[in-house]
């Protein structure tokens, strides 16, 4: 562990050859523009190559102590500047409803079980809405879905109904399901794997206690 940090430390900053090589009259200059382009040090480059062109300059009118001195000056300044830190990336922006399974894990770093529980119910017709279906319905814990939700964009963005939620399949009859477009054999399965089990946590549940297809059941959420 502590040869990897040495490694990245020593990566970020002129190497021990590259300092004691611009310490050289004249030519030394050179050596200050290698390694701070090899920094990708814009800054560092330019200043290199100033104290450079002096040098030749002086060196050929017979006199160059003075831009030596510069020279190694800005050696030593530079040894001992802090990298510069490249700035924060925007987060990535996804489409919620139209991205694939993999922006879901490596875009969003959303757990590979969540994010088949998402596709399965993408691929069965649902269009979330807003950033609490994925709790409400995929089961997602509400702290990834706070972590991830300045990154969403839902592409279809209708206003719903605010009785009409998941959570109704908690509560209604079996007839009452029927009534709202579920099939009566899957409504019926619904009803006695709830009482037999107890409440369904979120809509993908369903799926999961009893093998009933979402879109049987698509009409509740």
């Amino acid at each position: 562990m502590s040869n990897a940090k040495l490694s990245v430390s020593q990566s970020n900053r002129i190497s021990d050859n590259g300092f004691w090589l611009s310490f050289v009259p004249v030519f030394g200059g050179l050596s200050i523009i290698r390694e701070r382009s090899r920094l990708s040090n814009t800054k560092g480059v330019q200043l290199g190559w100033c104290v450079f062109a002096l040098s030749v300059v002086t060196a050929m009118g017979g006199s160059f102590g003075f831009a030596w001195m510069l020279q190694i000056g800005l050696a030593i300044w530079l040894r001992f500047q802090q990298p510069t830190r490249p700035a924060p990336s925007a987060l990535a922006q996804v489409d919620f409803n139209s991205c694939s399974k993999h922006e879901l894990v490596r875009v969003l770093n959303l757990p590979i079980v969540y994010a088949n529980d998402i596709d399965l119910i993408r691929s069965e017709g649902h269009l979330f809405t807003h950033a609490e279906e994925l709790t409400e319905i995929a089961g997602v814990p509400e702290e990834l879905v706070a972590r991830i939700t300045p990154q969403l964009i839902f592409s279809y963005d209708a206003a719903k109904d605010d009785d009409h939620t998941w959570r109704q399949i908690n509560f209604l009859t079996a007839s009452e399901m029927v009534s709202r477009g579920v099939d009566a054999i899957a409504a019926e399965k619904i009803v006695e794997e709830r009482t037999l089990r107890g409440d369904y946590r979120s809509a993908v549940e369903v799926k999961r206690r009893t093998g009933i297809a979402f879109r049987s059941y698509q009409t509740l959420v």
